[in-house]
This record gives structure tokens, C-alpha cells and sequence, in this order.
């Protein structure tokens, strides 16, 4: 009998994959009891007992199993490409995302518009009006400078990215030494008509 990876036998009969040959026949026959044996349940039950009750299909059905989520634990190639994509342009938006410069702020902000998702946009420039209010007054220039990345989570149209990035921060306070801002940043990246685009963004950041 072909025993496919549609059905995990020892779900069938709620077993665990340790469970001993006792007590998957006991199982098995709690289980088909009140059966009538024209039932399509009393069928399966017996192919899962047939299966796990004879050590050899069973050792190469186990080895079935663990191939199979062996399988499911690599990332396809196209996933790696397309997360790898992400990991790129989230590497690329960190710098103008976390960038301005008070006596240019048309042209900072101007610089972060193509690398976000309308919602993020939004967000965005909320943050930016402030910025505006307060900028000029202080002459605050912050440039960002990328350091390292890392994957967080992925998935088939968005994937989270870790960054590390500092800000190099110069204002009037200090117009010589700038005060440096080491933050931690979660990109939330979105496939957006076959381009990552940033779609959130957290940062947990400290200074020096």
C-alpha cells in the first residue's frame, strides 16, 4: 500500500509517533468499535493500523515523515530570492527613511517617498510635519548610516527586517561633535506591484 504524506496515520488514530505497538492496536480498536465496517472511517482506521502496526512500514513511514518536514523546513529558492529582495531594499530605505537636513527639508523628505507604501506615507508624513515645526529652529541635520541587517520573519509578500543603523546627529547644541543615535529598526517590508516598499517601521534606539 502507498502511504502518502495527505494523511499522518498517527493523527488518525490520536497517537503520539512514540506511542508503543500496545497502544496503537488499543487505538485502533477504541476506534473502530461502534463502526460499521461499510464506513469510509473504518477503512482508514485500519489502513493507519496497518501501517503502524508493522515495524518496517512503520520505520519507513516515520522516515517518510521526517523527510517530509525536512522539506517544509527549507525555503524555496524563489522565497530565498524574494526575501533576499526584501533584505536589499529595506537596506536601501533605512538611509533616507532616518535622514534630513533642516536647511533642505523638501528635499529630504522628497529623497524617502519612493521606498514607502501609501499607508506608510502617511505615516510618514505625519512624523515629517513635525519635524518641519522644529527642524529649522534647531538646525538639526540628522544623517543616517547603515551598519548590518537581519531577516526577522518572512513570508510570500511581506517580510520583517532587523536593522541596525546610527544617526549622526548635528543641531545647534552641538555643531561640531555630533550626538550619535544607535538604533535598532524593524522594517516591515511589503510587496507592492513587484516591489518591496516599507510598510512600518520600530525603532528601539539608545545614544552616544
Amino acid at each position: 500500500m502507498n502511504t502518502t504524506m495527505s494523511a499522518n496515520w498517527y493523527d488518525v488514530l490520536d497517537v503520539d509517533p512514540t506511542a508503543s505497538a500496545d497502544e496503537i492496536r488499543a487505538a485502533w480498536r477504541s476506534a473502530v468499535t461502534d463502526l460499521d465496517p461499510t464506513d469510509r472511517r473504518f477503512r482508514v482506521y485500519n489502513q493507519a493500523a496497518e501501517v503502524l502496526l508493522d515495524p518496517g512500514r512503520r520505520a519507513s513511514y516515520d522516515a517518510e515523515l521526517e523527510r517530509g518536514r525536512s522539506d517544509e523546513a527549507k525555503p524555496r529558492r524563489n522565497d530565498r530570492s524574494e526575501t533576499g529582495a526584501a533584505q536589499a531594499a529595506a537596506e536601501g530605505a533605512i538611509v533616507p527613511l532616518l535622514s534630513y537636513d533642516a536647511h533642505h527639508l523638501d528635499e529630504s523628505a522628497a529623497a524617502a517617498q519612493p521606498y514607502m507604501t501609501s499607508a506608510e506615507k502617511a505615516e510618514y508624513d505625519k512624523l515629517f510635519a513635525v519635524i518641519r515645526q522644529n527642524a529649522p529652529r534647531t538646525g538639526t541635520v540628522v544623517q543616517a548610516k547603515y551598519l548590518a541587517s537581519g531577516i526577522v520573519r518572512s513570508g510570500t509578500d511581506r517580510v520583517d527586517v532587523f536593522v541596525l543603523v546610527n544617526q549622526v546627529t548635528r543641531n545647534k547644541q552641538h555643531p561640531k561633535v555630533p550626538v550619535v543615535y544607535k538604533n535598532q529598526v524593524t522594517v516591515s517590508m511589503a510587496k507592492v506591484g513587484g516591489q518591496w516598499l516599507v510598510d512600518g517601521l520600530t525603532t528601539n534606539g539608545d545614544h552616544s
